[in-house]
């Protein structure tokens, strides 16, 4: 695994809650999808294999998460309360993150595309 030096300066672009927040999201992607690339594009982390598989950036006020809209229409079928657009998953900063429903999506993510 290579580590892409951009993805760390936008995390540390950030504090407190939400910059731990973006170090344990990133954590989580790199330990569940073994062999994934980490690259930086369309200026937020991104996590590819032969084809991206996800992005997540961190803004003033939530985080999105762009698991695409396979993932989308995923986490529509777990809670209907998660705030979701065509391929977006917007999470604010005032709220604690859902961290066992990412790792569902996550998992999910890896079954999905052979990871």
């Amino acid at each position: 695994m290579r580590y892409h030096p951009l993805v760390k300066k936008h995390i540390n672009a950030h504090q407190g809650k939400s910059k731990l927040t973006l170090i344990k999201v990133r954590r989580m992607i790199l330990q569940s999808l073994p062999n994934i690339e980490e690259t930086f594009t369309y200026a937020m982390p991104t996590y590819r294999m032969k084809q991206n598989i996800m992005h997540f950036r961190g803004y003033a006020h939530h985080l999105g998460i762009y698991p695409g809209p396979v993932g989308v229409k995923f986490l529509k079928t777990l809670d209907q309360q998660l705030v979701l657009t065509k391929g977006t998953w917007k999470l604010s900063w005032n709220t604690p993150f859902p961290y066992g429903i990412f790792q569902t999506l996550l998992h999910f993510l890896k079954e999905h595309y052979h990871i």
